[in-house]
């Protein structure tokens, strides 16, 4: 973010989510920034601005530290921008969402990726064929998924693939409940797809989180990244 005449997009939004939370929260907070920042003034001012018209627009809300709820004082926003905090941009996290955007190229929260598919019964060989896919808060699987560690992701997804194969008719594919402790293999999860068309729908979400999820493993593992998390670890 820059801090020119005209605020970017991107700060209104913040302003706009910073709304959000002190109205849900019923906080009307003192806002706090270093004085040098110009970054965080304009930012203070556009959130100063829209939370006063939210408090002049909705008579009923109450905050805490007003005169009636004086059971605690005002909170307290305090702004700060990576002059403040040095350390952070050096650090690289390993959510599924932070590897998302760090690894794979993504533009509007749509992402093309390599899906793995199966040929017929006769031919059974692997094709790869590109698809998009759009990561926002209507995908709830990826809003549930996003905040935690690539590696549970990939559990979580194996495991629930897993429940699904267990549970159709004659346990359309035995094979993957031998090693249940295991995540699927692409391959394993294509079958899967494949062999239970009454669970389409539900499988492919789950497949597309999971091809997803492997492609940025494979660029982790591909360049190394665990080596350099350890020096940000050092660094820090």
């Amino acid at each position: 973010l820059r801090s020119p005449s005209t605020p970017p997009p991107a700060m209104i939004e913040i302003a706009d989510k910073l709304v959000t939370v002190c109205a849900t929260m019923n906080e009307y907070p003192h806002i706090r920034f270093r004085s040098t920042s110009d970054l965080c003034k304009t930012l203070a001012d556009i959130f100063h601005n829209k939370m006063n018209e939210f408090v002049g627009t909705n008579t009923n809300w109450w905050y805490y530290g007003d005169a009636t709820h004086s059971a605690r004082d005002r909170s307290t926003l305090l702004l700060l921008d990576r002059a403040d905090d040095c350390l952070s941009p050096l650090m690289h996290e390993f959510t599924y969402q932070a590897m998302v955007n760090d690894l794979l190229p993504i533009k509007d929260d749509r992402i093309t990726f390599q899906a793995e598919t199966v040929g017929t019964a006769a031919e059974n060989e692997a094709e790869t064929i590109a698809k998009d896919a759009l990561l926002n808060e209507n995908d709830s699987l990826w809003v549930e998924l996003r905040g935690k560690h690539i590696a549970d992701v990939i559990q979580i997804l194996s495991n629930r693939i897993r429940e699904i194969v267990n549970s159709g008719s004659g346990a359309a594919l035995s094979k993957t409940g031998k090693d249940s402790g295991k995540a699927l293999s692409l391959q394993q999860m294509a079958n899967a797809l494949k062999a239970l068309p009454e669970y389409r729908e539900v499988m492919s979400k789950l497949s597309q989180h999971m091809h997803i999820s492997h492609q940025c493993m494979e660029i982790f593992n591909r360049q190394n990244l665990l080596d350099m998390s350890e020096l940000e670890q050092t660094l820090a």
